[in-house]
């Protein structure tokens, strides 16, 4: 049996792999996957079902390909992911694994087709092996029809148990690789596809246990592939950069999970180095140099006791409004380079707040408002200072429609990962105006952080301000919950008593919001 290092493939921007296999974690990993190879799990503290599912899923003479992804702490920026913001992210120091084997093919003549075959175990962490009583331990399906199947058509054969819809995570990372790099997973795989998976990533609670599922799951096949004696497989593979395989798996969640997120988790999850912020521009994913909390900041996670989920409808409603709005302001935006000449050939663009930053950034100036740095073209949302926004925007959106009023009026909004709802109605001005504004916060949190490296009282109840604010804004777009709103009344509360200097400087709900 071979087992290679385990890698969070790819994971630094310099190419390098960290040696997880160092990690305690890591190691209690591949002893699990070594008793499973070898056919003993008697000493391994697994359910009556994991034992049997694990019996004879690896062969000890096959080679193992393992990946790791952690989870992540939402500091700033969150749904705003969507919209182009800048984000901060943690990484956990919970992860998920996954190992893969691509057992030897089958005797000539065999009339066998290759069988995907998955084992999820459920880490004795918080809630454990009780904490999903009805969901399977087992996923098994054709892994050659699976993965020539349309994006729609996997998502409705995987998510159409509910016992097994948690195999969308992990089957979806082999279907994205078929239709977007156009690996063959007959021929990669001719004797079929085992991977078994195990996450200490706590589930529902706004810390990116998909993403880490899903980026383990990938880093697992493209070891695999780049060690297939089918060299010509997949060209592509050695050219994947980091961000590429992010947005490998922001396909999985939206297309075959079908959960409308951006690329931050994935990118944290991904690319995320320890004890780092991640500082990411998601346009759709540029990689900006790490930041720092120093000696004297330090961030927690608090569990609220609601269950959070990415897919559910009030995330959904609030992209699709904030859609809906960038839509509207497009069209307010072209009505007006329409009118001719009197109001100016920049009258329908707007200076892109992202270049501002990036001079201030810098300590350039930033330009003068001309025709030659004036955008035409609204792509994101957060292109818009909350200035800009205010001044000649803001009074175009209306604060209620309903998805008729809105298809009828302006067509498509323009998002592949959502569906307007013709009954539904869209909160539209604050949800286009959550993302300009979370934007400007992350900035300015940023900011703080570098001059505030050095104690720094003053700045720090700034940090916590910003916090606040952010949370607030979520709670109007309508992703707030009683449980954190009282976490984040607490914080506040007791930030108000500390006269020696702040202690809890501030709070506020993480990732998806509604938990």
């Amino acid at each position: 049996m071979v087992v290679p290092t385990m890698t969070n493939q790819p994971c630094n921007t310099d190419g390098s792999h960290p040696a997880w296999s160092e990690r305690p974690d890591a190691q209690e990993f591949m002893s699990l996957v070594k008793a499973v190879a070898q056919g003993d799990t008697s000493g391994l503290d697994l359910s009556a079902a994991e034992h049997a599912a694990c019996r004879g899923l690896f062969s000890p003479e096959d080679t193992l390909h393992m990946g790791r992804a952690p989870g992540r702490l939402d500091v700033m920026g969150g749904i705003a992911d969507y919209s182009g913001s800048l984000v901060l992210q943690l990484p956990l120091a919970q992860g998920t694994f996954a190992a893969a084997q691509a057992p030897r093919a089958p005797a000539a003549g065999a009339a066998t087709r290759p069988l995907l075959r998955i084992v999820s175990l459920q880490e004795d962490c918080e809630g454990g092996r009780d904490a999903h009583p009805a969901r399977s331990t087992v996923f098994e399906a054709d892994l050659v029809q699976l993965t020539v199947s349309s994006y729609e058509d996997a998502k409705c054969q995987l998510r159409s148990d509910p016992a097994t819809a948690w195999a969308a995570y992990v089957a979806g990372g082999a279907v994205v690789l078929a239709r977007e790099l156009g690996v063959d997973w007959a021929r990669a795989c001719p004797g079929g596809l085992r991977l078994l998976l195990q996450s200490s990533v706590p589930e529902g609670k706004g810390v990116s246990s998909s993403a880490a599922l899903e980026v383990a799951t990938l880093s697992a096949l493209l070891q695999l592939l780049k060690k297939s004696e089918e060299r010509d497989l997949c060209p592509d593979l050695a050219a994947l950069a980091p961000s590429d395989v992010a947005l490998l798996a922001q396909r999985v969640e939206n297309d075959v999970v079908g959960a409308p997120c951006g690329v931050m988790d994935q990118m944290a999850s991904c690319v995320g180095r320890e004890d780092s912020l991640l500082v990411l521009q998601c346009r759709p994913a540029r990689l900006l140099p790490g930041a720092s909390l120093g000696s004297h900041l330090s961030t927690w996670g608090l569990d609220s006791g609601v269950a959070h989920c990415v897919g559910g409808a009030d995330y959904g409603a609030v992209r699709t409004a904030a859609f809906m709005g960038r839509a509207i302001i497009r069209r307010r935006m072209q009505e007006l380079r329409l009118e001719g000449e009197q109001a100016g050939p920049a009258a329908g663009g707007f200076q892109d707040a992202n270049a501002w930053w990036e001079a201030l950034s810098l300590g350039d100036r930033p330009a003068k408002r001309d025709d030659a740095s004036s955008s035409q073209t609204l792509e994101y949302l957060t292109q818009l200072s909350p200035s800009e926004f205010e001044a000649r925007w803001e009074s175009a959106l209306p604060e209620r429609m309903t998805g008729a009023e809105f298809i009828d009026e302006f067509g498509s909004h323009d998002d592949p990962a959502t569906t307007i709802d013709r009954d539904a109605v869209y909160h539209v001005r604050t949800c286009t105006a959550h993302p300009i504004y979370e934007n400007f916060r992350v900035h300015c949190f940023k900011e703080l952080l570098e001059t505030a490296q050095q104690p720094a009282p003053h700045a720090w109840r700034l940090l916590g301000e910003l916090m606040f604010q952010s949370h607030a804004s979520y709670g109007r777009c309508g992703l707030g919950s009683p449980g954190t709103d009282r976490l984040v009344e607490l914080v506040r509360e007791a930030a108000a008593l500390e006269r020696d200097g702040p202690v809890l400087l501030g709070a506020k709900i993480t990732g998806g919001g509604s938990g």
